[in-house]
Parts: structure tokens; C-alpha cells; sequence
């Protein structure tokens, strides 16, 4: 049966330079107990794939397993899933107009109206219409209201962490409407970057023993 121990010391032959003893090993196995086999061995796949140089140490191994249970899109892919955001559109033109072709009763009785509280798209669409004597009744449709628009019901998918980078920096409005893009996306990797490491770190002290957290705010309180 493979344990902490064997993960440890495969481990470390990926890291020809590294020297451990078994006492190390031992050490290393005694503060990822709380993982599973199974976590620190993927773990251990991941840091052998990457270009570290040095064999990890336990808070980078921890560190590791925890963003393979978070799964954060990459830095690309954040910013992707942020401008796909803000290109959105806020709304969009009422279905229920849309599929009849009116809000409302259409007839022939001279130029077009323009109900009070209609704007957008489709009070464009009214005005164009003009010369053909459109006349709208807007209260017959119901959900819109008569405005002829409704917010924008087609979800996005994206991950609560890119929510929170674009919040960080002023929301889609600030994303759609920045002139300097560039240094936009510098401050939202930057809040991005941040947030997953906030998070890493409370996933990893929920995963500690309560003994392990008491040392830790221990040794913040004594300033060491």
C-alpha cells in the first residue's frame, strides 16, 4: 500500500541534486498527514512536471495541492472570460416583442408614437418605422414593459475568482469603457493573482490540524 512516505521519496529522485535522509522524509510525511495519498501524489506529478529547480518545500507541496482542488483558469484565461464579460450586452431586445413583431397592438393610424419610458433598440426601431403611420399600444407587453428591452438573460460561465479580479477593478462597466486596457489588465491579474492566494491559504489552514493553526497564530502573535 503506497503511503506519504513512498510519495515523498519518489519525489525527490526527480531532484537528482537533492540529497534527503530518511529522517527528512519522515519529517516531510509527518506534516502532510492530513493530505491523502492521492492528493500528494498528483501533487508531486505537478511539481515534477514543472521547471523548479529545488526539491519543494512542505508549504510548496501543500501549496500545490490546494490549487489542484481549486483549479483557477490561468492568467489568460481569466482575462478572456473578464473581457467576454464586459462585451456582454447589458440588454438585449424583448423575446416576446421580438417574436410577434410588436409590443403590442400595431395599427395604421398616422405617425409613430413613441411611448413614454420606451428607449433603445427597439424605440429606434419605431421611429425608422415613422413613415408607414405605426402607432404602439406598449402596455400590452408584459415583459418588457413596453420598453422593448430586457436585461440580458444568457448566463456566462465563469469562475467565482474572475468575478471577484473584475469587482476588484470596477466591474464590466470599468473593463468595457477603460482607455489605458494595458494597465487595466495588469491591475486585474495582479487582484486575480491575489485572490487565489488568499484563498489557498484558507483552504490550507481549514486542512491543518487545530494544533498546527495554534503554533501558527502563536508565532504571529510573538512577531517571530
Amino acid at each position: 500500500m503506497r503511503t506519504t512516505f513512498d510519495v515523498i521519496a519518489d519525489l525527490a529522485l526527480c531532484f537528482p541534486r537533492t540529497s534527503l535522509t530518511q529522517g527528512n522524509v519522515a519529517a516531510y510525511a509527518r506534516m502532510l498527514e492530513d493530505l491523502s495519498v492521492e492528493e500528494l501524489d498528483a501533487a508531486a506529478r505537478e511539481i515534477a512536471k514543472s521547471d523548479v529547480k529545488f526539491f519543494p518545500s512542505i508549504g510548496e507541496i501543500r501549496r500545490e495541492v490546494m490549487l489542484l482542488h481549486l483549479n483557477p483558469p490561468t492568467e489568460e484565461e481569466a482575462w478572456a472570460a473578464a473581457q467576454a464579460l464586459a462585451a456582454r450586452p447589458p440588454v438585449v431586445a424583448c423575446p416576446d416583442c421580438n417574436r410577434t413583431g410588436m409590443v403590442g397592438d400595431l395599427k395604421t393610424r398616422g405617425p409613430a408614437e413613441i411611448p413614454e419610458g420606451m428607449t433603445g433598440v427597439f424605440a429606434e426601431a419605431l421611429r425608422k418605422a415613422a413613415p408607414h403611420g405605426v402607432l404602439v399600444n406598449a402596455e400590452k407587453c408584459e415583459r418588457c414593459g413596453g420598453t422593448g428591452e430586457i436585461r440580458n438573460p444568457d448566463p456566462i460561465e465563469i469562475s467565482w475568482l474572475v468575478q471577484g479580479a473584475v469587482e476588484h477593478v470596477g466591474g464590466v462597466f470599468a473593463i468595457r469603457n477603460s482607455d489605458k486596457p494595458e494597465v487595466l489588465r495588469a491591475q486585474f491579474l495582479k487582484a486575480y493573482s491575489h485572490i487565489i492566494e488568499s484563498e489557498v491559504i484558507r483552504m490550507n489552514d481549514a486542512s491543518l490540524p487545530k494544533a498546527a493553526l495554534e503554533k501558527r497564530f502563536l508565532r504571529k502573535e510573538l512577531g517571530s
